[in-house]
């Protein structure tokens, strides 16, 4: 993640609501249930394994999930983790504060989320580097979940498009609603600027060397209620036992 990006995240941790602290505008907390069930179709948790989630924030999709498992570790900005701290986590739930993969949670797990993190890596570069420390930390039949991916090619073909277009009036008409109706919160949650490197080529060549290296890697859609589900796109990595 960039540093600027980065520090927007701590900036954001005491100062907004948790679904704009978490890098999205209110209209999304109404599918936080359809991302909840999205993630566990695709990731598979249950009670006797491990969840790592890397980018964890204040905790909107880690609370549910650790009820599902055994053991869960979230890892994100200190300030993030100081106010989900704060906010009595499950019993089952260790929090560490750093940036991934400077902090390393220890051990391996069976399921791996990093979930709308990915595009705010700078560069290709950094980001197949990040999947690989991911992959350092995956359990023989692990399941490493790379998800909400904003692939650049897929948002300009679905906003070429009539419905797009329509679409695209109504999130710009919600973002200035958003600004004019905080300016302060606004400001904090456009510093949250995303990397444009995840495209068809990008997402493909990754896809291409990991079955390359032996794993299974399966280029997934979102649940078809998610606002973005037109543009965004999930990655799941699997590890063969």
């Amino acid at each position: 993640m960039t540093d600027d990006a980065f520090s927007a995240f701590g900036e954001a941790a005491s100062q907004l609501p948790p679904i704009m602290a978490s890098g999205r505008l209110p209209l999304f907390e109404s599918v936080i249930p359809d991302t909840i069930e999205d993630v566990v179709a695709k990731l598979r948790p249950d009670p006797a394994v491990r969840l790592l989630e890397i980018g964890c924030g204040l905790g909107l999709l880690l609370r549910p999930l650790a009820g599902l498992v055994h053991e869960a570790v979230g890892i994100d900005h200190p300030s993030l983790v100081a106010e989900f701290s704060r906010k009595d986590p499950p019993k089952n739930v260790t929090l560490l504060a750093g940036r991934f993969p400077d902090v390393q949670p220890g051990g391996a797990f069976e399921c791996i989320l990093v979930y709308s993190v990915m595009h705010y890596l700078p560069d290709p570069k950094a980001a197949v580097e990040f999947i690989d420390e991911c992959l350092q930390l995956l359990a023989p039949g692990g399941r490493l979940l790379l998800a909400d991916l904003p692939n650049h090619d897929a948002w300009q073909r679905y906003h070429a498009s009539p419905e797009g277009r329509g679409h695209l009036e109504v999130v710009e008409a919600r973002k200035r609603a958003a600004r004019d109706r905080d300016p302060q919160a606004y400001q904090i949650y456009a510093r949250f600027t995303a990397a444009r490197f995840i495209d068809d080529a990008f997402i493909f060549g990754v896809l291409t060397d990991l079955r390359g290296r032996g794993y299974e890697s399966y280029l997934l859609p979102q649940h078809a209620g998610m606002p973005n589900c037109m543009t965004r796109e999930d990655m799941l990595v699997r590890r063969r036992a």
